[in-house]
């Protein structure tokens, strides 16, 4: 009997690590999702891009473990806000955008929380380590065939903070527009906005009046079950 008491110990121990290593692997595997975004018109030239659309940035160290996936040279870095409440972790939270400012050019956005925090804190803080911060402007770049596009980042929309037109300006003439925002602009059926090919954004509005011409792509909706050590996505600008 006490024989068959240690085998069934030894059973239900080797049954937890089991399922221990299994949400291990499933853990590290979904760091990153992939998705691909299939627009119409899209430019040749520009299918090949990649955003890494980072929104958990304190997982950001375990970036390391996923250098395979950046493997594409064409790699654009968003941030999607919520940086104030790692206000007293800057130190670590530095280590981590370095790591992101060797796999490509990095951007943040800000969201409504960050303006309920230590704003002007993060603001310098993310100057100094060379991040980009769309708020109502862009980031124009050329791909290797001399086709133009744009980052065109908002600013925080729930506060009414965002202004596409200033934002839009400040992109490069005749360029492809990639607008993006933490949270989406509730009216986008303008004839202004029906300009604009493709709208990232990281969260919805189940009241929004959309237009028919610009592709919409919210990031909550990309995945039904997230890792909650999720560090983001990998988004794959293909045409369709």
């Amino acid at each position: 009997m006490l024989l068959l008491e240690k085998l069934m110990i030894i059973f239900f121990i080797g049954i937890f690590f089991f399922f221990f290593f299994l949400m291990y692997k499933w853990n590290k595997s979904n760091l990153i999702s992939e998705h691909e975004i299939f627009v119409k018109d899209l430019p040749i030239s520009i299918q090949d891009q990649e955003i890494l659309w980072i929104t958990n940035p304190m997982n950001i160290a375990r970036v390391n473990e996923m250098k395979s996936k950046f493997s594409n040279s064409n790699i654009i870095v968003v941030i999607a806000g919520n940086l104030t409440r790692y206000h007293n972790k800057l130190e670590k939270l530095s280590e981590c955008i370095q790591i992101l400012t060797d796999i490509g050019p990095v951007h943040y956005i800000w969201n409504d929380q960050d303006y309920n925090g230590k704003f002007r804190e993060i603001n310098a803080f993310l100057l100094d380590n060379r991040v980009t911060i769309l708020e109502n402007t862009a980031a124009n770049y050329e791909s290797s065939d001399g086709n133009r596009f744009s980052i065109v980042g908002l600013d925080d929309v729930v506060n009414h903070r965002d202004q596409l037109n200033l934002a839009v300006q400040d992109s490069q003439k005749d360029s492809y527009q990639i607008v993006i925002s933490y949270d989406e602009i509730r009216e986008t059926d303008t004839s202004f906005f029906k300009s604009i090919p493709l709208y990232l954004f990281q969260q919805g509005d189940n009241q929004s009046i959309r237009n028919s011409m610009t592709n919409y792509i919210e990031i909550d909706e990309l995945t039904q079950s997230r890792s909650k050590n999720q560090l983001g996505y990998i988004l794959k600008i293909k045409r369709a």
